[in-house]
C-alpha cells in the first residue's frame, strides 16, 4: 500500500474501535485474519491492512496467531494509527499493541503496553513521512523521489502532473516554504478520491483512489477484490508463481511483437511496392528541388510535403485534401 492509500483507508479501520477482540487466524497464504465483535480486519504483512475479509477460511496452524488469542482474549480496540504518519499501523488495545507494516518485506509484531516483546516476526520502524519531515531529511535529492516516498509513485505523478510549477529533479530543499502546498493537495485527494478496482482480461489487477477502473464503495472493498483475484494461485510454490509471472510477461511481450511486426510488414510493402516514387522523392530532396507544402505523387495517390531533413533525407508526408 501507498501512503496516500494508507491514510485513506484509516477511516474504514476506525470502525472496529471499541469492540473486543475475539479470534485470530492465519490463512494458507500467510495473511492474517483478526475477529472483533462485528468487525473484521485481514492482514497481508508487507501487503495490505482491510476491514473485511470474513469470506476467507482456509486456516492453518500459526504459534503467532495463538498468541494473539492469548494475550488480546476479550481485549477492546482503543486506537489505531499510522506511526509517524508511516506505512506502520498501531492497533491499540487495553494493554497491548499490534504493529502492522505494509511495505517492503513487512511484518506483524505484538507488544505489551510497556513495551515488552511478545511475538514478533521481525523488527519494525518507522520514519516520519509527514512533507516537511521529508524534505528536512532528505534536501539533496530529487523532489520526485520525495514525493514518491510521502504518496506512492503514481500519486507523486498525479501531483507532478497537475502542480507544474513543482520540478521533479530539482532538489527537495528548493521546497521548504511550499510543504503546505503539497500537504494540501494530498488532503484534497484524500477527501475527493475513490477506490477503483483496475481491470485486465475480466480479472482484478491492481486499485488505485484515481479513476482508473470500477469505482467501488471502499478501499478495503478494491483491495479484497484483488486479493480475491490473487488467491487463484494460492498455495502454488513461489517459484511455480514466479516462471508463471515471467511467462505471462513473456507473453504480453510476444502479442505486442506480432502487433509491431504486422504494422512494419505492411510499411515494408508499403515502401517496396512505391520504391521508384520514393526514389525519385529522395533525389528531389538531395537537390532541394521540392520544399515543405509541395504536393508529390507517389503510386496513385497525391501527398503533401509537411516537413523536409535534408541531411538525413528524410520526408514527412500526409494525403493532400482534396
Amino acid at each position: 500500500m501507498e501512503r496516500l492509500e494508507c491514510l485513506y483507508i484509516m477511516r474504514e479501520l476506525e470502525k472496529g474501535l471499541g469492540q473486543r477482540f475475539r479470534k485470530a487466524y492465519t490463512l494458507k497464504d500467510g495473511a492474517v485474519k483478526l475477529k472483533l465483535d462485528k468487525f473484521t480486519y485481514l492482514i497481508k504483512a508487507g501487503e495490505f491492512v482491510v476491514a473485511g475479509g470474513d469470506e476467507f477460511n482456509d486456516y492453518k496452524d500459526s504459534g503467532f496467531t495463538q498468541k494473539l488469542r492469548k494475550e488480546l482474549n476479550r481485549r477492546i480496540l482503543k486506537k489505531v494509527e499510522m506511526v509517524k504518519g508511516d506505512r506502520l499501523f498501531a492497533f491499540h488495545f487495553d494493554d497491548a499493541t499490534l504493529y502492522v507494516q505494509v511495505f517492503g518485506k513487512g511484518g506483524l509484531s505484538l507488544y505489551r503496553r510497556d513495551e515488552e516483546l511478545l511475538s514478533s516476526g521481525r523488527n519494525l520502524q518507522a520514519e516520519d513521512s509527514t512533507i516537511s519531515s521529508l524534505i528536512e531529511h532528505y534536501p539533496s535529492k530529487p523532489l520526485g523521489a520525495v514525493l514518491v516516498k510521502a504518496m506512492g509513485k503514481k500519486y507523486a505523478k498525479a501531483f507532478l502532473d497537475k502542480h507544474t510549477d513543482f520540478i521533479e529533479k530539482e532538489e527537495a530543499g528548493k521546497y521548504v516554504e511550499k510543504a503546505e502546498a503539497i500537504e494540501a493537495f494530498i488532503e484534497e485527494e484524500l477527501e475527493s478520491a475513490r477506490p477503483h478496482v483496475i481491470e485486465k482480461d475480466g480479472k482484478a489487477k491492481d486499485y488505485s483512489l484515481l479513476n482508473e477502473g470500477k469505482e467501488v464503495d471502499a478501499l478495503s472493498t478494491a483491495i479484497v477484490e484483488v486479493y480475491k483475484a490473487e488467491r487463484q494461485y494460492a498455495g502454488e510454490k513461489p517459484e511455480m508463481v514466479k516462471k508463471r509471472r515471467v511467462i505471462e510477461v513473456q507473453k504480453e511481450k510476444m502479442n505486442e511483437y506480432l502487433l509491431n511486426a504486422d504494422k512494419y510488414n505492411q510499411i515494408g510493402k508499403w515502401i517496396f511496392e512505391r520504391s521508384s516514387d520514393i526514389g525519385r522523392l529522395l533525389t528531389e530532396v538531395g537537390q532541394r528541388a521540392v520544399k515543405r507544402n509541395d504536393e508529390v505523387k507517389i503510386g496513385d495517390t497525391l501527398y503533401q510535403i509537411l516537413d523536409i531533413n535534408e541531411k538525413d533525407k528524410k520526408v514527412r508526408l500526409k494525403k493532400a485534401e482534396n
